[in-house]
């Protein structure tokens, strides 16, 4: 999703990464099909606000991810 959004408004990694004040190797992260790590609210809203979309969508989707990575861990 979040790579996603981020080429449909024609941004790089780095460009976002500027954007919303991420480096850009967490941006890599977060884009990955697996989750590796969750980014904070303030993250969030950060890439939120730099890709112009809902924040608690945005948050939706990094919930879910960790949670399905949980449940996967058991």
């Amino acid at each position: 999703m979040l790579k996603t959004l981020r080429k449909q408004r024609g941004l790089t990694q780095v460009q976002l990464g500027k954007l919303a004040g991420i480096s850009q190797s967490y941006i890599s992260d977060l884009e990955k099909e697996y989750f590796v790590s969750s980014p904070t609210i303030r993250q969030v809203i950060s890439l939120s606000d730099a890709l112009n979309v809902d924040k608690v969508k945005l948050f939706l989707y990094f919930a879910e991810k960790e949670i399905e990575h949980n449940k996967n861990k058991w």
